[in-house]
């Protein structure tokens, strides 16, 4: 390289005045470019993005694109701490395949699909470095790419954190909406549609947003109905009649929760999760029916999404899978 300029995340190499790479400083990237380079491909074409001043061509009225009337979120999964930039390319590699399939099936259409990113993980704070200070040195490189990618699922599992990832999610999700409406005041009025991708975890936050699945109530109803009741045959009239009060209390105290439940219930179906009724919600790579079967959902045989996500929540679930993806399932 000519010269080299350093920024946070990345660095740009200028091989000349005209060939100008941005490559990715992440640890992935790095091994990537190694491994690359080692059988024989240059730095620029294993892993560079090359960069461009100016325009190619000058833009004509005609080039306006058609007024948005689908927007689609494309949200990450897990691994995304390592390589922040990743879900902005990804999502850029879609909204291309998409604006090409657009142009040779659609092109008498007059209709525009929008693809976001919605970068959720950077944000949250979790256990700080609680989990970074305890990892021993040996294998460090592995051991950062696991504390950094697979144990986003031991933060969703954990009761501590989960709360944090689903409002993370949640509150990203909105703001997005928010903002993308406040720049397009027309797209509400006409009637726009709003569609989610989401990729491994992220399948099973943005389905437990949009469902309300909460697992410390049902937690809480569980051990309800397994208290163990007490022999009374060896009881004094005395405990007896404690134990005959402590049952009515006990009945008065889960009549207050049901009717609290009942009051959370119908407020957060006044004031839902999300913004925006979601339109489609494509899974992709997605672990999803393994959490649904442990929790006790079934598949079915009825070929109806019902039983897994109602209408009048999404109209319509899509799982996609490569047969060869090891964290895919089949829903």
């Amino acid at each position: 390289a000519v010269h080299s300029f350093k920024l946070s995340r990345n660095h740009v190499d200028w091989h000349s005045m005209d060939e100008v790479y941005l490559y990715s400083d992440a640890t992935t990237s790095k091994i990537a470019r190694t491994v690359t380079q080692k059988l024989g491909f240059s730095k620029a074409s294993s892993s560079g993005t090359r960069l461009h001043r100016g325009y190619v061509e000058e833009a004509t009225l005609e080039d306006k694109p058609s007024q948005t009337t689908h927007i689609v979120f494309v949200v990450h999964g897990i691994g995304q701490k390592m390589d922040q930039g990743r879900i902005i390319k990804n999502t850029a590699m879609m909204r291309e395949a998409a604006r090409k399939i657009e142009e040779r099936h659609f092109s008498n259409h007059a209709t525009h699909v929008e693809f976001l990113p919605v970068e959720w993980r950077s944000k949250l704070t979790l256990d700080g470095d609680t989990v970074d200070s305890i990892t021993p040195d040996k294998v460090r490189g592995l051991r950062d790419m696991l504390n950094s990618s697979a144990m986003d699922i031991m933060y969703y599992t954990s009761p501590l954190y989960r709360d944090e990832l689903v409002k993370g999610l949640q509150q990203e999700l909105n703001r997005l909406y928010s903002l993308f409406c406040s720049r397009n005041p027309d797209f509400e009025e006409k009637g726009g549609k709003v569609s989610i991708v989401s990729h491994s975890l992220g399948c099973v936050i943005t389905y437990d947003i949009m469902t309300g699945w909460n697992p410390v109530r049902l937690y809480e109803q569980l051990l309800q109905k397994e208290e163990e009741l007490p022999d009374e045959r060896w009881m004094s009239y005395e405990e007896r009649h404690l134990l005959d009060e402590l049952y009515i209390t006990k009945r008065r105290l889960r009549e207050i929760e049901e009717r609290l439940h009942g009051l959370k219930a119908s407020s957060m179906t006044q004031t839902p999760a999300l913004k925006f009724k979601v339109e489609n919600f494509f899974c992709m790579g997605s672990p999803l029916a393994v959490f649904l079967a442990l929790r006790g959902i079934r598949p079915g045989n009825t070929g109806s999404q019902d039983h897994i996500l109602p209408r009048e929540i999404c109209n319509r679930l899509l799982n996609i899978f490569h047969p060869t993806d090891p964290v895919a399932y089949r829903l």
